[in-house]
């Protein structure tokens, strides 16, 4: 992870494959699933989408095999998905990805992860042109953020300072 601060990217791969590699042969499934994921990141900054993807799901994937992966962990992954098929202008799975994570987990227990997958839905909804969706939305996530006593982040929000 240093070396993806570090933009040293090319090393941050193949740290991270190497690692994949380790975890898969000591049997660490949670370690597979977030080594994919930084893979992903580290792809995802670099611009290259397909392989973002491509180990975003892979992790995904990884997470939902046998028991144990937290349900925070695949929603998380589904909000990294997400946000790549934003990027690519793929509203409407982006929208799909955003869903299923809020279905993963009861946003009332954890109102800073729902309000940023509401945050990236409302994102979405605006670049298709569904403005008052886009606000509805908003909204929402406004209303997670003051509920949890996030009172800095709903200044800024409305302040658009954020």
């Amino acid at each position: 992870i240093s070396l993806r601060h570090l933009e040293r990217y090319d090393e941050a791969v193949a740290s991270l494959a190497q690692a994949v590699a380790l975890r898969e042969r000591l049997g660490d499934r949670i370690g597979v699933v977030k080594a994919r994921g930084n893979l992903g990141s580290v792809f995802q900054l670099q611009g290259r989408y397909a392989r973002a993807l491509a180990a975003y799901q892979a992790a995904l994937d990884a997470a939902r095999r046998g028991q144990g992966a937290p349900a925070a962990l695949e929603a998380d992954l589904l909000n990294d998905i997400g946000l790549v098929l934003s990027e690519l202008a793929r509203y409407d799975e982006a929208l799909q990805a955003f869903d299923a994570a809020l279905a993963r987990f009861d946003g009332r227990d954890d109102p800073a992860r729902a309000s940023r997958l509401l945050h990236n839905m409302a994102f979405c909804h605006f670049r298709m042109g569904e403005v008052e969706r886009s606000i509805e939305t908003y909204r929402r996530v406004l209303t997670l953020r003051r509920d949890a006593g996030d009172v800095r982040s709903v200044r800024c929000s409305v302040s658009g300072d954020s």
